[in-house]
């Protein structure tokens, strides 16, 4: 019988790499402290000019810039994570079939938001999230999320 495990982050990230047996994980960048930041960031950079190059995807698929832009970091993470299970030892014999699937899937998407970003070759464009977004209060999104809310679970006890 194994030792009881505490709420301890790193001991609940070791008993699942241990029922797991190393199996890739996600990476929930919010949850990253810098050490844990600076090893994803250095292997999915390292992954990400692989990708490119494989893949000969363009700036339309992967701009130069690619780091800036959170919706670009997430879809790029998870498209990494996607490949390793699926070329993973343990994986399926159909793991590489699904994951050029994935990748096509994958591509439509940044196709998508890196023409919203309207980024080139040389040329980045910061994002720009929503007001309501970033600044709840004072675009007044905060006081009808609240009335919204308020709204919704008085119906529900009824």
């Amino acid at each position: 019988m194994s030792a009881p495990v505490d709420d301890d982050p790193v001991d609940v990230d070791a008993l699942v790499d241990q029922v797991l047996g190393g199996r890739p994980r996600p990476v929930v960048w919010q949850r990253l402290d810098a050490a844990a930041a600076a090893t994803a960031w250095a292997e999915l950079d390292t992954w990400v000019r692989w990708l490119a190059s494989r893949y000969s995807l363009d700036h339309r698929e992967v701009p130069p810039c690619w780091f800036a832009h959170g919706h670009v970091v997430e879809e790029l993470s998870a498209l990494r994570t996607a490949h390793r299970a699926s070329f993973d030892p343990a994986a399926s014999p159909m793991g590489p079939v699904e994951w050029h699937q994935t990748l096509a899937a994958a591509r439509g998407r940044l196709q998508l938001w890196c023409g919203r970003t309207g980024c080139r070759p040389g040329e980045h464009r910061p994002a720009a999230p929503p007001a309501w977004a970033t600044d709840p209060m004072t675009t007044g999104y905060g006081d009808r999320f609240a009335a919204h809310l308020e709204a919704d679970l008085s119906a529900r006890d009824e």
